[in-house]
C-alpha cells in the first residue's frame, strides 16, 4: 500500500513538473515576443531581433516568432531575410493570409511594384492594425521606383488617417536628407520628436541635421540628452564629439573619440572623425594611423580618401597622395553621372537602360543594396531586360543564394537564346 502511495506521489510530482516546465516555457516565449512587439512600436529592428532569438531558441518551430522576425528584417531592409523567415513560417503552418500579407508589403518595401501594387486595395480595404505599415512600405515602393508624386500621395493620407503617429514626418525628413536639404529635414524631423519624443531615433535625426546646418548649440543639446538615454551608442557619442569639433572645443572631442574607440577600435565613423580632427590640427602621424585604418574600413568613402591624401601630401609622400586624389576626382565625375542618370530617370521612371547604369555605376562605388533595388526595379517594371537577370544571377551566386541565382540565370539565358533567333534571317 505504502509502495502504491509513493509511485502515485512519483507519478504526481512528474505530471506538475513537466506541466509546470511547459508552463514556464510559455511564459518565457511570451515574455520575449512582448517585449520584440514593444521594440518594433519605437522602430528599434535590432532589440526586436534580440527578444525573438531568445524566443526561437526555447521555439524553434513557432510560425509566430519566425513572421514577427521577417518584419523586424523587413524594417531593416535584409529582404533576402524576410523571405526566409517567411519560408519557415509557412513550413510550420503559420496562417498563409498574414504570410501573404508580409510578402507584398516586403515587395512593396523593395521598389517590387508590378507585384506589390495590384494588393494595395485589398490591404488598406482590410488594413486591421497594420495601417500605417502598409502606407510606409508602399511609400518607400514608390519612392524606389522614382513614383514621387505616387509616394507622397501614400503620404498625405497616412498622416490624415493617423495624425498622432511621427512617421510620416520621419519619411518626410529622410526624403529631405538625400537631397541635403537639411533646413527641410530639420523641420520635420522636429516635428516628428514634437509627437514621440521618446523616439531616440528620432532624435538622433533631429541632431544630425542640426549639426549639418551648424546649428551646433541646439544640435549639442540633443546629443547630450542621447547620451543619457543611449549612453553606450557610438553614434550617439561621435555625433557629440562632431558638434564639439565644430564649436571648437577640441580636447573634449578627441576624448570622446578616443573613448569610443577604446570600446569599439573598428568604429568607422569615429575613426575618421579624431583622424582629421589630428590632421586639421597638423598632427601628421596619429592623423596617417587613424585614416590608414579608416581606409581600411570603408575604401569607398571619397571623404577618408581625400583626408588620407592631405595627410600623405603633408607627409612629403606625394606620389601615394597623388593615388588617393585621383579616386577623389573619379569619385566626383561617377556622382555628377548618377545625378544625371537620377534625372532621366526622375523625368521617365521607366528608362530601364539609366536604371541599369546606374546600377552597374555602384558596383564598387556605393551601396550595395542600392546596385540590388536597382537592378531589381528593372525586371519589375520588364521582366525581359535580359542585362538584370545576368547581373542579379551574378550577385545571387556571389551571396549563396543557389536558388535565385539559377532563377535569374535561367531567365538570362532564354531571353539571349530568344533575341539571337530573333536576328536570324529568314530562310
Amino acid at each position: 500500500m505504502k509502495r502504491r502511495r509513493l509511485i502515485c506521489l512519483i507519478a504526481t510530482v512528474l505530471v506538475v513538473g513537466t506541466t509546470l516546465g511547459y508552463w514556464w516555457n510559455d511564459w518565457r516565449v511570451e515574455r520575449h515576443v512582448r517585449a520584440a512587439r514593444s521594440a518594433l512600436k519605437v522602430r528599434d529592428s535590432e532589440g526586436a531581433l534580440i527578444a525573438l532569438e531568445k524566443a526561437a531558441q526555447i521555439a524553434p518551430n513557432s510560425g509566430e516568432i519566425q513572421f514577427i522576425m521577417a518584419r523586424a528584417y523587413r524594417l531593416q531592409g535584409r529582404l533576402d531575410d524576410v523571405r526566409a523567415c517567411l519560408e519557415r513560417a509557412h513550413k510550420v503552418q503559420f496562417s498563409k493570409t498574414l504570410i501573404s500579407r508580409e510578402e507584398w508589403l516586403a515587395m512593396a518595401q523593395a521598389g517590387q511594384m508590378a507585384q506589390a501594387e495590384p494588393h494595395l486595395v485589398e490591404l488598406l480595404l482590410d488594413p486591421g492594425d497594420d495601417g500605417p505599415e502598409i502606407c510606409e512600405a508602399y511609400a518607400n515602393g514608390y519612392l524606389l521606383s522614382y513614383r514621387f508624386a505616387d509616394a507622397f500621395r501614400v503620404v498625405d493620407a497616412w498622416q490624415k488617417e493617423f495624425p498622432n503617429d511621427p512617421q510620416p514626418h520621419v519619411f518626410r525628413g529622410l526624403v529631405a536628407n538625400k537631397s541635403s536639404a537639411w533646413t527641410e529635414a530639420a523641420e520635420h524631423f522636429q516635428k516628428a520628436f514634437d509627437l514621440d519624443s521618446k523616439r531616440t531615433d528620432i532624435q538622433l535625426k533631429l541632431a544630425d541635421a542640426l549639426l549639418a546646418l551648424r546649428r551646433t548649440d541646439e544640435a549639442a543639446r540633443h546629443f547630450r540628452q542621447l547620451t543619457k538615454t543611449c549612453p553606450n551608442s557610438p553614434e550617439v557619442q561621435t555625433g557629440l564629439g562632431r558638434t564639439l569639433v565644430e564649436n571648437g572645443q577640441l580636447d573634449e572631442a578627441r576624448t570622446i573619440f578616443s573613448r569610443v574607440l577604446k570600446t569599439n577600435p573598428n568604429d568607422y565613423d569615429a575613426t575618421l572623425a579624431l583622424g582629421e580632427l589630428e590632421l586639421n590640427n597638423n598632427h601628421i602621424e596619429p592623423a596617417l594611423t587613424l585614416l590608414q585604418h579608416a581606409i581600411k574600413l570603408n575604401p569607398n568613402d571619397p571623404e577618408v580618401r581625400n583626408a588620407l591624401a592631405g595627410a600623405l601630401q603633408r607627409a612629403g609622400r606625394t606620389t601615394e597622395a597623388r593615388t588617393h586624389f585621383e579616386f577623389v576626382a573619379n569619385a566626383q565625375e561617377v556622382s555628377l553621372k548618377m545625378q544625371a542618370l537620377r534625372e532621366r530617370i526622375t523625368a521617365n521612371a521607366k528608362d530601364l537602360d539609366a536604371r541599369f547604369e546606374l546600377a552597374e555605376l555602384l558596383r564598387g562605388n556605393g551601396s550595395h543594396t542600392d546596385r540590388i533595388t536597382w537592378l531589381r526595379s528593372i525586371v519589375d517594371i520588364d521582366p525581359k531586360y535580359q542585362r538584370a537577370h545576368a547581373a542579379l544571377a551574378e550577385h545571387y551566386e556571389t551571396v549563396g543564394d543557389r536558388e535565385l541565382a539559377s532563377l535569374h540565370r535561367a531567365q538570362s539565358q532564354a531571353l539571349l537564346e530568344n533575341t539571337t533567333l530573333e536576328d536570324k534571317p529568314n530562310r
